[in-house]
């Protein structure tokens, strides 16, 4: 049940229904929970990288990144043998959320670049978008401009591909932002518009 709640409620956190998404899944949180911990105590990986995975933007957007690292990782350790499409995506959600809690550079990378990899391999353009978004996030909080901007106008290219409207309006406001830290307003102010 709550495996199907999440991938059902995963699509609508940034569309035009979110708030109320957003609500159902913060209300139902604990049960969440519990149902993680039985399907990792129950040797259910797969099930678990699938809940974790849905979970991944709701734990992002509402500061629960060290929650969402600590289930996802789990689930990813349990669940070894999980299909690359899987895998691909719950290390992406994993990702995104070790960027913002970030003090070192080289895990969040390694993490994302396996996303990527994995992604890639098995031709799916949302997550190689995800994944080169906070690679671009990445090279922004590092201050790595050049490569930061590289990677989130990939990401753009992808989230057209996959014609996600959402995923193309965030990239462009981030494109937006990295212009603007930099100090080109001129840049920053039409991606923003």
């Amino acid at each position: 049940y709550y495996v199907a709640l999440a991938e059902q409620a995963e699509p609508q956190l940034t569309g035009r229904e979110q708030g109320v998404w957003f609500s159902r899944l913060e209300w139902t949180h604990e049960n969440v929970r519990a149902a993680l911990r039985w399907l990792l105590d129950y040797d259910e990986g797969e099930q678990a990288v699938r809940l974790a995975s849905a979970l991944g933007y709701f734990w992002e957007a509402h500061g629960y990144m060290a929650e969402g690292r600590r289930w996802l990782e789990e689930a990813l350790e349990r669940a070894s043998e999980v299909n690359p499409h899987l895998r691909a995506r719950a290390l992406s959600r994993l990702g995104a959320l070790l960027v913002w809690m970030a003090d070192e550079a080289e895990h969040p990378r390694a993490v994302l670049t396996e996303a990527l990899e994995l992604a890639r391999t098995v031709q799916d353009p949302v997550t190689i978008a995800r994944s080169l978004f906070y690679l671009g996030v990445l090279g922004q909080v590092t201050k790595d401009w050049d490569q930061g901007r590289r990677h989130v106008e990939e990401a753009l290219a992808s989230w057209q591909d996959a014609g996600d409207a959402w995923g193309i309006a965030y990239t462009l406001l981030y494109l937006g932002v990295i212009e603007f830290r930099q100090g080109h307003y001129q840049k920053a102010m039409p991606l923003m518009e």
